[in-house]
């Protein structure tokens, strides 16, 4: 096999990789020749590329390269995990790495790949190939509007940039829910059941619906038998999640809703001093304004909303600044960037959620759109 060129990056997925951007080609070396991806970039889609994506042949793949170092325990895993977002994952987190090893135990993190699903994130630092995890672990594979709470452990269809992650309201608790985003579309969240097992039920459900691909429909006989056998719920809205439910402070934009602890004299949250379509208003008069002064009047309404924040601040209702910091951050604009980091990593350090402070100062830092620019970790 011909030896990736220095002036190139190596790319993580090799000959499995299935971008053909152009520019991803020019920037990463793979596990052909720039020749021979030049070729498979104009080779006709076989009928089993137009209803996979991922058209990927056992065997060829990077991370299979990866894995001939070894996979970590999960020990291992956890003690690291601990160490950069000082929380625990789930039961279903690794019991969802073992069927994968069920299914592809050489490849683990391609073993769904004939379904355009692909094991990303967090699920890296079972190869050991990554020798040194660093803080860059924090926005690993982190989407365009994954807010701090998301946790994006599955990539879908780049197209849409569809992906799957753990939503987790405090990163000492464990997860609420699996929420699916797409962020070439927006910063939608919607929830996909409490565990992995049924966000990817629900994934292969839809996909069903428009195939009759028997290896699919084996796959989540599979996976279905497997979340049986482990006593692990499939249902999409469980009664963990409606609690939660009774216990959102706002909606937020993302849909999802925000948490945060409220005593018994109301203390912890207070109501923004306008609505969701009245904020909305604001931001878009300043992302669309065509004169400095328009640009400036709206701002001027956004700062006043956010002097009542600093009174909020002073009397324990550290929520609204939340609400206003993700509800920006969730406008997606450049623009406002400067005032959620005005108001996020100050709400996360008085609500003790630290960890959210440092992702998302660090997201802000390199906040990607490009689907080819979202994997952080450094091959060793």
């Amino acid at each position: 096999m011909p030896k990736a060129s220095n002036k190139k990056k190596v790319c993580q997925f090799g000959g499995k990789c299935y971008r053909k951007n152009p520019q991803h080609l020019k920037e990463y070396s793979h596990s052909k020749s720039d020749t021979e991806e030049k070729e498979e970039v104009d080779e006709p889609p076989t009928k089993k590329a137009k209803t996979a994506a991922l058209d990927i042949e056992n065997g060829s793949s990077a991370t299979k390269e990866f894995a001939e170092k070894g996979f970590r325990t999960h020990e291992e895993v956890a003690d690291i995990i601990r160490k950069h977002y000082g929380c625990e994952m789930p039961k279903d987190f690794y019991l969802f790495w073992e069927f994968c090893k069920d299914m592809n135990e050489s490849d683990p993190l391609a073993a769904l790949s004939a379904f355009q699903l692909q094991l990303v994130g967090v699920y890296d630092i079972f190869l050991k190939h990554y020798e040194t995890i660093d803080d860059d672990i924090l926005v690993h594979w982190r989407y365009y509007y994954d807010p701090p709470e998301v946790m994006t452990v599955l990539r879908a269809d780049d197209k849409t940039q569809l992906h799957l992650g753990y939503f987790r309201d405090d990163a000492k608790e464990l997860p609420c829910f699996v929420v699916s985003n797409e962020a070439a579309t927006g910063c939608t969240l919607t929830p996909r059941g409490e565990n992995l097992f049924s966000a990817v039920s629900w994934y292969l459900e839809q996909r069903s619906k428009r195939s009759d691909d028997s290896e699919l429909h084996d796959c989540l006989d599979k996976l279905k038998e497997f979340a049986k056998k482990e006593t692990l719920s499939l249902e999409q809205k469980t009664a963990n999640m409606k609690t939660r439910d009774k216990k959102v402070n706002s909606k937020l934009f993302h849909g999802c809703g925000m948490v945060v602890p409220v005593d018994e004299n109301d203390v912890g949250y207070r109501d923004l001093n306008m609505t969701n379509a009245q904020l909305k208003d604001i931001l878009k008069q300043i992302v669309s304004a065509k004169t400095d002064s328009a640009k400036q009047s709206a701002m001027d309404e956004l700062e006043q909303t956010m002097t009542y924040v600093q009174f909020a601040n002073d009397e324990c209702d550290y929520g609204m600044g939340m609400e206003l910091g993700l509800d920006l951050f969730c406008d997606g604009s450049p623009l406002l960037h400067k005032s959620v980091l005005r108001l996020l990593p100050l709400a996360y350090d008085l609500l003790g959620r630290n960890v959210y402070e440092t992702i998302i100062r660090k997201h802000l830092e390199s906040r990607e759109k490009d689907v080819d620019k979202l994997s952080r970790l450094a091959a060793s």
